[in-house]
């Protein structure tokens, strides 16, 4: 029974990869190392370690993507989402796809809790804890984002599309790999660029959850005077302000600074990590005045 699925899963990833138009783009303009062939495959093998009876594997120009059959349907958006969004991080760090990753990302969508915790488990290799719902590694062996789906009853709020969640956390890998697999960043913040590049790439079905963000950062602003990454307080505000910062930086009035961020999260000798307000400073992102402009920008922030 167990090699009978692992065939299942391997030819269905084989018969509904992209056309052979399509499969001839993406591979001129992969990355270095990249295979479409290879990446179909690794997305097979990591849906069946996480338990999935069979899979679709699409590709798209830099990214492979799997998704349960019950999805299917909607493979051909979340491809086009994927595209808009690793485009629009990539110009929002600074970087070139031809030369950013080591192989094709593989992104594995979940809808049940179970597998998503295997895949936590058996492919990032670390503990699963019951309030994450995004697995990414970034480094040189095999780029990979798991993913397990918001629904209206886990999210407070309005609930992103599936386009929507998967290009964001393609594009907070993006944020992870350009300040580098082995340099810790705050958790919050890869979340939080790949919200800001919602603003860039979500398109016309994002405006009410778009406008719920801004909503909520304005509130913020209102309510707390600490900066967001200092803020004790969780939530849906806090995240807001958070995607808010991010979008400054990014594409807003300091377009071109979370480049520069991305950069300074290298710990020195004997450092464990750099912490978010010494990489602020060391990206001259720092002080009052800066985080008085920006709560204005957000005020404003339409």
């Amino acid at each position: 029974m167990r090699g009978s699925t692992l065939w299942r899963v391997a030819i269905w990833a084989a018969c509904l990869a992209s056309p052979a138009l399509a499969q001839e783009k993406s591979a001129k303009e992969a990355p270095k190392g990249g295979s479409l062939a290879e990446s179909a495959r690794v997305a097979g093998e990591y849906a069946q370690l996480a338990g999935m009876q069979g899979v679709v594997v699409q590709q798209a120009e830099a990214i492979t993507v799997a998704l349960p059959p019950s999805l299917s349907k909607q493979m051909s958006s979340v491809i086009a989402s994927v595209n808009r969004y690793h485009a629009a991080a990539l110009k929002g760090t600074g970087r070139q796809v031809s030369d950013f990753w080591s192989k094709r990302l593989v992104v594995v969508v979940f809808t049940e809790r179970n597998q998503f915790a295997s895949h936590v488990r058996r492919v990032e290799k670390r503990s699963f804890d019951s309030a994450d719902r995004v697995s990414i590694v970034v480094g040189e062996d095999q780029p990979a984002v798991g993913l397990w789906l918001e629904t209206p009853n886990t999210r407070t709020g309005v609930p992103p599309s599936v386009e929507i969640q998967v290009g964001e956390k393609v594009a907070a890998a993006v944020l992870a790999r350009a300040a580098g697999a082995k340099n810790p960043v705050p958790d919050w913040l890869p979340e939080a660029f790949g919200r800001a590049t919602s603003f860039q790439a979500a398109g016309p079905n994002g405006r009410s959850y778009l406008a719920e963000i801004r909503r909520n950062a304005q509130l913020y602003t209102r309510n707390q005077q600490e900066p967001p990454w200092n803020a004790k307080l969780e939530g849906i505000q806090t995240q807001s302000a958070q995607a808010a910062f991010a979008y400054w930086v990014t594409f807003g009035p300091k377009a071109g600074k979370m480049g520069d961020l991305a950069k300074q999260f290298v710990p020195e000798e004997n450092q464990e990590r750099v912490e978010f307000p010494v990489a602020l400073q060391k990206a001259q992102l720092s002080g009052d005045q800066v985080l008085g402009s920006w709560r204005d920008w957000v005020a404003g922030w339409r």
